[in-house]
């Protein structure tokens, strides 16, 4: 730069005017450093806070030069510029290391006040030399300093721990105690645990005690256990709530025996404290908080809430429950509902029935009361009556998101009586409550298959129960073989007015089978009719029964169903047919059901194959996933490989890849890296290979670079060769810096 426009920038930052200045400071970094140097410390000290912000900025570019640093170290010999001062503890913290050894040298040449800045200067420096310098100032005759020294100690022990550790220890016999206060904050900050004999003395001192006790927290000791209770017992305000949240902390860990013999053994007082705590009115008695203080209020609470129930505190089910219905502390009080365990039940359950206790809580608690049922080991012969009792009350309640949630307990932990009770609930106006009920009832059903043909029997028969009969008959149905009576019934109401006893006989259709797995006869006929319902839920229902009758060894012929489905022109109901052939052939499916696992046929793997190439995406991407169903049958369910059918479905799964939508083509590529995975022979990878390398010459780049990451995630030569081979054809830069990279690890990068 000439030495005009150096003049014009030493002009600039002598004009009046602040922004002028400003700009003219943002041109330093653009000239020599000797030349930047005098004009820099001039912005630097500028009178206005932009101008030297802007001045900090530009001494970024002289990334510590020693002329700088020498500069600015000078300034702190003395003087009364206040914001030159601040602005070079900026610069030369922003310097680290290149400033660390000239600060180090100036601090014993300097005033206090130099010193102080010079030490916290080296602290934000960030560098783990700068201990040594700060080492020294410990024993500064200043206790400005030695505070300051040890605030830099602890700021920097997360890049050199031990041995910040080791300063802070010593400083914590050090004769002022803001130095043993931080020394003491800055070994808690780095996680270290102070050895018991030497924090035990501090927590005697009233100006040490809270940040005492959040050590304690990190102790192996079980005197600290001890000690933290004994001191909750009597701590008030702030110092209480730091003792909580140690003794908290140390339950978590391995000390929470320790903890919960000191709550004990520190008698009923304390128990009664930490109940009033965990409602909150030990911070509004001591702290002059509110209850609802916010989320260090709460957070506190819930730590009471949990040290409470270690001890079985009176009235602490009282607490839980009303915390249930707070949103910041319900998940901390259902467990520690849940930590009391089977004991509580009975107060769980008065409070339960109590008219006073919220609806929300209400609903939260019956969940709570079905987990420790569940816990405990209680099915429904051990279960005791009033815990029945309590949930059934709850299934009938008026509020919907408690009945929903007593059925779905009733559903794990109810007996055959119950049977009655849900199978009316499936009847509710509420809709959620009634669906909850149908969950239950089959769950039931499925649990008492005796006493549920029972109820069906009765309730077959009468007009209005037509629903809770269908769904006894679906449930029982996937367990034991149909009955002719059952197929008459559900003929008839696949008819019948009610739109939701429609769909449920829809739906037990396809779980009824008969002495050799198939559907019963006129199973198809009902399936036909109901996909031509008014109401769409009902032709739902057919398609996916459609889907899982295809599925079967000997079902219909599967062209036959899907042409069915397919000819009806809604698009949901094909994908809705085809999403339910893929399930129908899943190992979870035929396990749930006891049904032996089949292979595919080749007629189902080619219909499919017909839906991947051109049908309407949602109907392809089920197809792909239904594919992706029938090759997993062969790893998952212990299938001796039939390598023709196995390739057919690979196949079927290459064709995808030319479908015109981006989204069914990425779903192949997923499915065949899945496959990929659970090919047991090198005759079942040869051909997934060769499909997914199809990929690679999609005009996509995005499937393309799908295409890279399945190939180089399988990690084979053979893989590899496909990728090396692409490179040298692939013109978008992004695609090929993924080849580049998947290649690197095998030392194939290529230029």
């Amino acid at each position: 730069m000439t030495s005009g426009a150096v003049a014009t920038i030493e002009s600039a930052l002598g004009s009046a005017d602040a922004e002028d200045r400003r700009q003219a400071t943002a041109e330093l970094g653009r000239l020599p450093v000797d030349q930047a140097l005098p004009l820099l410390l001039r912005s630097l000290g500028d009178e206005d806070w932009r101008v030297r912000k802007e001045a900090t900025v530009a001494a970024r570019a002289f990334a510590g030069a020693p002329q700088i640093v020498n500069a600015l170290v000078r300034v702190f010999a003395g003087g009364d510029n206040v914001g030159l001062r601040n602005a070079a503890v900026e610069v030369l913290a922003g310097a680290g290391a290149e400033a660390t050894a000239a600060l180090g040298a100036a601090l014993p040449t300097l005033d206090p006040d130099g010193r102080k800045l010079v030490v916290e200067t080296l602290g934000r420096g960030r560098d783990p030399g700068a201990l040594e310098a700060l080492e020294a100032a410990l024993t500064d005759a200043d206790d400005n300093v030695r505070q300051a020294s040890i605030e830099a100690i602890a700021g920097l022990g997360a890049l050199a721990r031990e041995r910040a550790a080791d300063l802070l220890l010593a400083c914590l016999g050090d004769r002022d105690r803001l130095v043993r206060l931080t020394a003491l904050e800055g070994l808690t900050g780095l996680e270290v645990a102070i050895p018991w004999a030497r924090l035990e003395p501090l927590l005697q001192e009233p100006t040490l005690r809270g940040a005492a006790f959040s050590n304690a927290a990190l102790s192996s000791s079980p005197d600290a256990a001890r000690a933290l209770a004994g001191a909750l017992g009597h701590a008030r305000g702030g110092a209480f709530a730091q003792a909580l949240r140690a003794l908290g902390r140390l339950a978590e860990g391995r000390l929470g025996q320790s903890v919960a013999d000191a709550l004990r053994a520190a008698g009923p007082g304390l128990a009664q404290r930490l109940t009033a705590a965990a409602l909150g009115q030990q911070v509004a008695e001591h702290a002059g908080t509110p209850t609802d203080g916010g989320d260090e209020a709460a957070a506190n609470r819930a730590v009471a809430l949990r040290l409470a129930a270690m001890v079985g505190a009176p009235g602490v089910v009282d607490a839980a429950v009303s915390a249930l219905a707070e949103e910041r502390i319900a998940e901390p009080a259902r467990q520690a509902l849940a930590s009391l365990g089977a004991p509580a039940l009975p107060a769980m359950f008065a409070r339960l029935r109590a008219p006073s206790t919220p609806t929300e809580a209400r609903a939260a608690l019956v969940d709570v009361v079905a987990d420790v049922l569940e816990v405990s080991g209680s099915d429904a012969s051990t279960v005791h009556a009033d815990a029945l009792a309590a949930l059934r009350d709850a299934a009938r309640d008026a509020d919907r998101h408690l009945a929903v949630r007593a059925l779905r307990a009733l559903s794990r932990l109810g007996g055959a009586g119950d049977l009655e009770l849900v199978a009316t609930q499936t009847l509710d106006s509420d809709r959620p409550v009634a669906v909850g009920a149908e969950g239950a009832l089959a769950s039931l059903a499925a649990r008492f298959p005796g006493d549920a043909r029972a109820l069906a029997a009765r309730l077959m028969h009468d007009e209005s129960l037509l629903l809770p009969a269908a769904i006894v008959i679906g449930a029982v149905g996937t367990a034991s073989m149909f009955e002719e009576r059952d197929a008459v019934f559900l003929a008839h109401a696949a008819t019948a007015g009610d739109t939701r006893a429609r769909r449920a006989s829809v739906e037990a259709v396809s779980a009824l089978r008969s002495s050799v797995g198939s559907a019963f006869p006129g199973a198809m006929e009902i399936l036909r009719c109901a996909l031509t319902d008014e109401e769409h839920e009902v032709q739902m229902a057919a398609a996916r029964a459609l889907g899982r009758l295809a599925s079967a060894p000997d079902a219909p012929r599967v062209a036959e169903i899907l042409d069915l489905v397919d000819r009806s022109g809604a698009v949901d109901l094909t994908a809705a047919t085809v999403r339910a052939i893929g399930e129908g052939m899943s190992v979870a499916y035929h396990e749930r059901l006891s049904l032996p696992l089949s292979p595919p046929s080749a007629e189902l793997v080619s219909a499919l194959a017909l839906f991947t190439r051109g049908a309407p995406s949602p109907v392809a991407i089920a197809a792909v996933d239904a594919l992706g169903y029938a090759y997993r049958a062969w790893s998952q369910g212990g299938l001796t490989p039939n390598v023709p059918e196995a390739t057919s479905t690979i196949d079927a799964l290459a064709a995808a890849l030319a479908h015109p939508d981006e989204e069914v083509v990425k779903a192949a590529l997923l499915r065949l890296t899945d496959c990929a995975a659970d090919a047991t022979t090198a005759s079942l990878q040869a051909p997934v290979l060769k499909a997914m390398a199809l990929g690679l010459e999609s005009p996509s780049s995005a499937v393309r670079l799908l295409a890279v990451e399945s190939l180089a995630e399988l990690g084979t030569d053979e893989a590899r060769g496909e990728l090396a081979e692409h490179l040298a054809r692939e013109q978008d830069r992004r695609v090929q810096d993924a080849v580049r990279y998947a290649l690197s690890f095998s030392g194939e990068g290529g230029a």
